[in-house]
């Protein structure tokens, strides 16, 4: 016989909830982002307008990794070993893709330099680059950060936390449902 499968818990499943809300409204600034690269924009570099819809994409797109770090770690309280250290990891994902934001918003200071506003160029080219090269670092610094909070010392501790808090958000979901039940609270009126 397979064994059972460890469920989410209901806690598990309200911050599933929000971490898929999170990741929902990411997806939407990507749109935002898309929409502003499919539109014209008179008077606006073609290469601007892009970089612009490229930043915001980028801004979604962090979000979203944000909201997916949420829902497949805390989310999955009870179904997953370490909720906390699948959360916590996440961080260096989100820092890269910070960085990766930072990076697009390097190419639009860029290309604030193009076409008909050329005579910017001398002083966004330089600027942009400078922009793009923090980005890249932010990015280099997001790998660092997941790695590091991926294992080792953190990685004990936010197993030794997940063990604790998995027993406890499990007790105080049935203490409540059992108070509930008991004085009515929560009944439909």
């Amino acid at each position: 016989n397979p064994q059972p499968t460890a469920e989410t818990t209901p806690t598990g499943k309200v911050v599933e909830g929000a971490g898929n809300t999170v990741v929902a409204t990411g997806n939407a600034v990507s749109q935002i982002g898309q929409e502003i690269k499919d539109t014209s924009v008179p008077l606006l570099p073609a290469t601007a307008k892009n970089a612009t819809g490229d930043v915001v994409i980028q801004t979604g797109e962090t979000v979203a990794t944000l909201g997916a770090g949420v829902r497949d770690g805390l989310g999955k309280i009870g179904a997953v070993d370490n909720p906390v250290g699948v959360t916590v990891a996440n961080t260096g994902n989100v820092v890269t893709q910070a960085g990766a934001t930072v990076v697009s918003t390097g190419s639009l200071v860029k290309a604030l330099g193009a076409d008909q506003l050329s005579p910017m160029a001398p002083v966004t080219t330089p600027v942009g680059g400078v922009v793009q090269t923090v980005g890249a670092g932010v990015m280099t610094l997001g790998g660092k950060l997941g790695e590091t909070l991926s294992t080792g010392p953190v990685a004990q501790l936010t197993d030794s936390t997940s063990k604790a808090i998995v027993p406890l958000t499990t007790q105080l979901t049935s203490a409540t449902q059992t108070v509930g039940a008991a004085t009515g609270l929560g009944a439909p009126v």
